[in-house]
């Protein structure tokens, strides 16, 4: 995977003038403050683990798909710890 291929949330608008000072009012440019960023950074990580929760569901999915008409019960932990991953992936955005 290519830096290209991650999908990161947009950027909000900038805060305002960060940076500037009693010498030089201008030094300063446009930029974030802390609290945006880390709520940035959350959307991001929130984001990803909602991406890595559905590909345990496709998991879970194909798994279902091939225990019908399977009587031995050959997929159903696979299917289960899918479902399981998933799950526990969401509950990690409640920490």
């Amino acid at each position: 995977m290519s830096d290209a291929d991650v999908k990161m949330p947009p950027l909000p608008e900038p805060d305002g003038w960060i940076g500037a000072n009693d010498i030089d009012p201008d030094a300063g440019s446009e930029g974030y403050s802390m609290p945006t960023l880390q709520a940035y950074a959350r959307a991001a990580v929130l984001a990803e683990r909602e991406r890595c929760a559905k590909v345990c569901e496709e998991f879970e999915a194909e798994w279902a798909r091939l225990a019908r008409g399977n009587r031995d019960g050959t997929y159903d932990h696979m299917q289960n710890a899918a479902e399981q991953c998933a799950c526990a992936i969401r509950e990690s955005n409640k920490a």
